[in-house]
């Protein structure tokens, strides 16, 4: 579907298909995106993996990055197998913890996603599933992704208004990106405070060695801290949330599920939670 919004015009993908053609076969020709006009409160856009053009030498460090350190074989299967792993049980043991109370699906599996992403990037949590989160890093990533990434804004319609900032969309974002950026600066001065030269083997350690052979700038390393922390923390956390939503309104569905669990993991072993390594016997799953 074709929709024009205001001076935007709008497609609308509606089917898998469609998205599978888009998204995989036509993905160089339809990757560039307008960029929103929040996001580019404190220069963000321009140092950004998701709205820098593909042309862009700074976008291809960032992506050349990625694709060794991250999301390489290697690093999926051996480097964070075991954080994936642990987060998930940490995650269902709150779950159980709280069973017959009302909880919110969604916070929690965001808290999870985040603590996860960031130990990928600096070893260490972001949010406590108890308490809530340290400088109340949580609030405000909730708060800087709606005006970047959701919330409807005049300026996307009409270009011509966005140095207005009619909604203050980008005057919202600057003041949430300026504190996470700051948290993000800690972690680097932390990291480079510590007296003793161990490695941490996550991925601050490979930007501070990018840093220090002047491959890499610092606002650019924490810029591409913060785009893998919102690329792994909300999307994943919706995805999630959407399959349970959906499961909880079919309960055939539901009922199919649990039948391949209970026949393909559990059996005579009697295992007590599912691993990466049993998915692949969980096909309907």
């Amino acid at each position: 579907m074709t929709l024009k919004l205001g001076l935007t015009t709008t497609v609308v993908i509606s089917s898998s298909a469609m998205a599978r053609e888009a998204l995989t076969k036509k993905d160089r020709r339809l990757a560039a995106r307008p960029i929103r006009d929040a996001t580019r409160a404190l220069g963000w856009s321009d140092r950004s993996v998701g709205w820098l053009p593909s042309s862009n030498p700074l976008w291809r460090t960032f992506r050349r990055v990625m694709a060794t350190q991250i999301f390489s074989q290697r690093s999926l299967q051996q480097d964070t197998h075991g954080l994936r792993e642990r987060t998930v049980r940490d995650l269902v043991r709150y779950l159980r913890g709280r069973s017959g109370q009302e909880v919110a699906v969604g916070r929690v599996l965001l808290s999870s996603t985040l603590n996860l992403t960031s130990n990928i990037l600096f070893s260490a949590d972001i949010v406590d599933m108890e308490g809530g989160s340290p400088e109340r890093l949580l609030e405000t990533l909730e708060a800087a992704i709606d005006p970047l990434m959701w919330k409807p804004n005049v300026s996307g319609i009409f270009p011509l208004l966005g140095p207005l900032d009619i909604q203050g969309r980008r005057r919202m974002a600057a003041a949430h990106l300026k504190k996470l950026f700051s948290f993000l600066e800690g972690v680097v001065d932390r990291r480079l405070a510590e007296v003793d030269d161990k490695h941490n083997n996550d991925f601050l350690d490979v930007l501070l060695d990018l840093m220090s052979t002047g491959e890499m700038a610092r606002d650019d390393a924490i810029a591409l801290m913060f785009d893998i922390l919102i690329a792994g923390g909300d999307p994943m956390s919706t995805t999630v949330e959407w399959a349970l939503a959906e499961l909880l309104h079919n309960p055939s569905t539901m009922s199919k599920v649990r039948t391949e669990m209970a026949a393909a993991s559990f059996g005579c072993n009697s295992k007590q939670a599912i691993e990466e390594a049993d998915l692949i016997r969980l096909p309907y799953l």
